[in-house]
């Protein structure tokens, strides 16, 4: 198997894994605030909303920075880093015993859900592009079905091992994601960065050269017709 399909089954899985995470909350968050302390039932279901929606809000406005992040210093850093962070927000959810404290962590957890979007980018990036279609397709499997899907595994987590556990269970599972990001996901397109700043660093030396050489200056004298050349080549480079 290519490393390219390694990658993709690998984010297709973790995307379904972050996905359920984010919306598996879903049929119980109401019951769960509920335990921790007397309230009434509008308190509860107002409550409900603004936890649950908070995550998706977070994730909206800062999701496009972790994508800037991840084109200056790679994509695969952003990867382990949010599922880290989703990871111990989850654990977190499972200890609280307020519902200011769980609002927190959903806005938290919705300011490291990067994970999706640079997953995205990280596959593109190296697919080629007659591929691009069938392979992005395949990925953005992972996200929809888990979101689809995570109420329904939610709740029966929940019913069969209770609310806290279903949080600890989540948070392993993010651990283990986070894990093979680290050592089976590799990056397979050879980052271009420096040899960008060499060639732009050649065009300025070279128009410096040229300059010099039309000027009639010592440093150049012995090398006019090179440099004339090079003059020619830099301008239409730079055009």
């Amino acid at each position: 198997m290519s490393q390219l399909k390694k990658n993709l089954y690998l984010l297709m899985a973790a995307n379904f894994l972050v996905s359920i995470s984010m919306t598996m909350i879903m049929p119980f968050l109401s019951l769960y605030i509920a335990t921790f302390g007397n309230y009434s039932q509008d308190h509860i279901q107002r409550w409900s909303g603004y936890i649950f929606g908070v995550t998706f809000l977070a994730a909206f406005l800062v999701s496009p920075l972790w994508g800037k992040i991840g084109d200056r210093h790679g994509f695969k850093p952003i990867l382990i880093f949010t599922s880290v962070g989703m990871a111990l927000s989850l654990y977190l959810m499972g200890e609280v015993s307020s519902v200011s404290h769980l609002f927190f962590l959903r806005i938290f957890m919705g300011i490291v859900t990067g994970f999706v979007g640079v997953s995205n980018a990280f596959i593109a990036r190296q697919t080629p592009k007659k591929e691009s279609g069938r392979v992005l397709g395949t990925l953005q499997l992972g996200s929809v079905t888990g979101m689809l899907f995570g109420p329904l595994i939610g709740g029966y987590l929940a019913d069969v091992f209770g609310f806290k556990q279903t949080f600890y269970l989540s948070s392993i599972a993010l651990f283990i994601v986070a894990l093979l990001v680290t050592f089976v996901l590799k990056d397979t397109v050879t980052h271009t960065t420096n040899t960008t700043k060499k060639r732009k660093s050649t065009k300025y030396d070279c128009l410096h050269l040229t300059y010099s050489c039309f000027n009639d200056d010592d440093d150049c004298n012995q090398s006019r017709p090179n440099c004339q050349l090079q003059f020619t080549a830099t301008a239409l480079a730079l055009c």
